[in-house]
């Protein structure tokens, strides 16, 4: 039963992650050198081999996503960083990561949620002032919107 459920977790996790590299660029790579670009996305490859070996490896899943954002390619990153909760719950540094990755792609509820989430483990005074500036363009953005809908 055991083995099974650990099977169907490592399959589950390969499919997102190929599933995600299908679809790769979202948003314009930060990397705009070809031979960087080029040399990040082996790094990545490397990493997603390691992947399949040890599918629960939050260090490989972490750098593994941040590649995917160095890529251009932040729902592969939002993927990862999602099954990364699966696991362990509790990390607020991938909560606010997921926040500002949801805001960059203008997906504000969830952004919203993510990055409130980030407050109720108690983070230090810097995290939780950019958590603030994000929540605040939320809801300005949000004020934006309706006032030029009413016009």
């Amino acid at each position: 039963m055991i083995r099974s459920l650990f099977s169907f977790k490592t399959a589950l996790l390969l499919f997102f992650l190929l599933s995600f590299q299908l679809f790769a660029v979202n948003v314009t790579p930060v990397i705009t050198d070809p031979i960087a670009l080029e040399a990040t996305k082996k790094e990545r490859d490397k990493i997603f081999s390691a992947l399949i070996d040890d599918p629960t490896n939050l260090d490989n899943l972490f750098t593994y996503a941040n590649l995917c954002i160095l890529l251009g390619d932040l729902e592969a990153a939002i993927g990862v960083f999602e099954q990364m909760l699966i696991y362990e719950p509790d990390l607020a540094r991938i909560r606010l990561e997921l926040g500002v990755l949801y805001f960059r792609l203008n997906a504000l509820p969830s952004a919203k949620l993510y990055l409130n989430s980030v407050k109720e483990y108690d983070p230090p005074k810097e995290v939780l002032e950019k958590v603030d500036e994000f929540l605040e363009a939320i809801a300005e953005g949000k004020k934006l919107f309706f006032k030029f809908n009413k016009l």
